[in-house]
């Protein structure tokens, strides 16, 4: 089977809540990911959204609470957060944060079973295996590594493909940041990750 990381994203938790969501510059914000015409910007149930219309990626989402920068890439995200950064800081805008998370998603695919039924296979006791076919559609895991980092982790089907599965990954750090991270920091921080993941739980939960 082929594994593959398919996004990344960066979420800041600001140490105290921003008094409103800021007022970025439209043109600014049209002109972020370098597709003025498809890029949306604007209020929603989620925040305040910038992303590229029709795609799930990139996007910055943008709370009181938090911000949530999102990329095919880790070159691609560095960029826009190093944009963001440079905004806030010319309208006064604080960017300290009291935790952050490296979060990612990925694939595996060409596996030699069904998707749900690997899942089951791989994860659930065959004690439960009560009827004459068995599938799981969904399994989480919470890993507290110690005080300052959680890494939360699910696995399902990947859509549209019999033969693959999908993970989500939360990798959560309890720990400060005066401002956003330069680029150099955020791509050491998702190697570093990448790395931990891949020795500490893949390799493991998902094998070869």
């Amino acid at each position: 089977m082929k594994k593959e990381r398919i996004s990344v994203s960066f979420v800041a938790v600001f140490s105290q809540a921003l008094p409103g969501v800021p007022a970025l510059e439209n043109k600014f914000c049209r002109e972020l990911f370098g597709m003025p015409y498809d890029t949306f910007n604007g209020m929603t149930p989620e925040g305040y959204v910038i992303a590229v219309e029709n795609k799930p990626m990139p996007s910055i989402t943008i709370t009181p609470q938090k911000i949530v920068f999102k990329a095919q890439k880790v070159e691609e995200l560095a960029n826009y957060v190093a944009a963001l950064a440079k905004e806030f800081k010319s309208n006064g805008i604080p960017m300290d944060s009291a935790a952050f998370g490296i979060n990612s998603e990925y694939q595996w695919i060409d596996m030699d079973s069904q998707s749900s039924e690997w899942i089951w296979n791989r994860f659930i006791n065959p004690s439960m295996a009560i009827a004459p076919m068995n599938q799981c559609n969904r399994v989480s895991f919470r890993f507290v590594m110690n005080e300052n980092e959680v890494v939360n982790l699910e696995f399902m089907p990947r859509v549209g493909r019999n033969d693959g599965i999908f993970a989500s990954v939360n990798h959560h750090h309890a720990s400060e940041m005066k401002e956003f991270p330069s680029q150099d920091m955020l791509s050491k921080l998702f190697e570093s990750s990448e790395e931990f993941l891949e020795e500490k739980f893949f390799s493991i939960l998902v094998g070869g």
